[in-house]
């Protein structure tokens, strides 16, 4: 019997040195696929932020695509510097259309060069008259609906004379 103790306890221990074993190899390959998982975890969202950037820049592309196209449209619309010379003559033809009389229409110094971030623009300054409902269309038609210049008026002084009104007024007339 001693030998079947002895073959008993040697086969319990080496069970018990294989169980060992394999939880020490469990335990092992755990620390492993926990840094494995942790490291994974890491570069997946390195990986989700580099796809982000790319999707930004592709997004920024096509804006910029986008710009270059409206930069284009716009610079149809707004004349060159040498264009506005006419200014003068097509806000008396404009004055005409809508029975406002243009007294003056002078270019003052001061303006700036156009430049890659924005237009360039003269200053002006007008001398007109009318009813206030010419007056009222004149300036519409000044500003808003025109098809040929990009005006904008920054100040005016409006003084009553009888049945019309006398504005004097400046701005800037827009060039590319």
């Amino acid at each position: 019997m001693d030998d079947f103790r002895k073959q008993a306890l040697l086969n319990a221990g080496l069970i018990m040195l294989g169980f060992a074993a394999c939880v020490g190899v469990g335990v092992w390959l755990a620390s492993g696929v926990r840094e494995q998982a942790s490291e994974i975890i890491t570069k997946r969202a390195l990986i989700r932020r580099q796809a982000q950037t790319i999707q930004l820049l592709a997004d920024f592309k096509q804006i910029s695509a986008d710009v270059d196209f409206y930069m284009a449209k716009l610079k149809t619309f707004v004349p060159a510097e040498d264009e506005i010379l006419d200014f003068r003559r097509w806000v008396r033809s404009l004055g005409e259309q809508h029975g406002v009389a243009v007294n003056e229409v002078v270019f003052r110094s001061g303006g700036a060069k156009p430049s890659p971030e924005g237009l360039g623009y003269s200053e002006f300054g007008l001398s007109v008259q009318g009813t206030e409902q010419q007056l009222g269309s004149f300036l519409d038609s000044l500003e808003i609906r025109t098809p040929k210049y990009l005006a904008q008026l920054t100040g005016f002084e409006l003084v009553e004379n009888g049945a019309t009104y006398r504005m004097q007024s400046r701005g800037n007339v827009y060039f590319r």
